[in-house]
């Protein structure tokens, strides 16, 4: 087995802490009822579906919002609901993405949307002085490349857009899916829980092969 040269990260629950029943919360409050059931709708179609693919636009997205909730909604408030879910990055985590950038090509790729996106970098990357192009060698957005995991034809992508060897990459998602389909490739992967500290399979800068495509011990 080759040595881990490459690392790729999920964006939500690996890095960024989230919190769906806020945004459920506040999504209710705006009349949306029957939220929960569009977000499990989300993974295979709708309109949460199309705005993480980059399908239609944020103007779009809002006046969805607004037919859904059939109330005249502003983009302000619409904003501040699906901004919700979104929390923080430890600082630890932060501390330990630029470290390992020393060590390894360190990605990024995620499911995820413009206005999640445009928070994240704003706010959470916001860091030290440095932003989110200075945590990663790349960063791919399924709202950019019009792709979602868990598809192979995303994986095959950013393994042809950055020539990387998967046998000498790791992926980290929380998603059981997500990984299945990476080590159908032959990407090594671990699948942590939300807030999981799973920085010690990077202990002493060299990755402890033993954890890797496992689940978390806390699942």
């Amino acid at each position: 087995m080759n040595q881990i040269r490459n690392v790729i990260f999920d964006l939500g629950v690996v890095l960024i802490n989230l919190d769906p029943a806020e945004c459920i919360r506040r999504f209710r409050h705006l009349g949306i009822e029957d939220i929960e059931q569009r977000f499990v709708d989300a993974q295979h179609s709708g309109i949460f579906h199309a705005f993480e693919k980059g399908e239609i636009s944020v103007p779009e997205f809002f006046e969805s919002i607004r037919t859904l909730a059939d109330r005249p909604l502003t983009d302000d408030q619409i904003r501040n609901a699906w901004l919700g879910m979104l929390k923080e990055i430890p600082s630890y985590k932060l501390d330990l993405l630029l470290n390992l950038r020393n060590h390894y090509n360190v990605f990024l790729l995620s499911n995820t949307n413009e206005l999640h996106w445009d928070f994240c970098s704003q706010n959470v990357f916001n860091y030290k002085g440095y932003q989110a192009d200075d945590f990663f060698r790349k960063i791919w957005l399924s709202n950019e490349i019009h792709l979602l995991k868990p598809s192979e034809e995303i994986f095959r992508f950013i393994l042809k857009d950055a020539n990387l060897n998967p046998d000498e990459t790791l992926f980290l998602d929380d998603l059981q899916a997500n990984c299945q389909t990476a080590r159908k490739l032959g990407i090594r992967t671990y699948t942590p829980v939300a807030e999981e500290d799973w920085s010690f399979i990077f202990e002493n800068n060299r990755l402890n092969s033993i954890r890797l495509d496992h689940e978390s011990k806390h699942h």
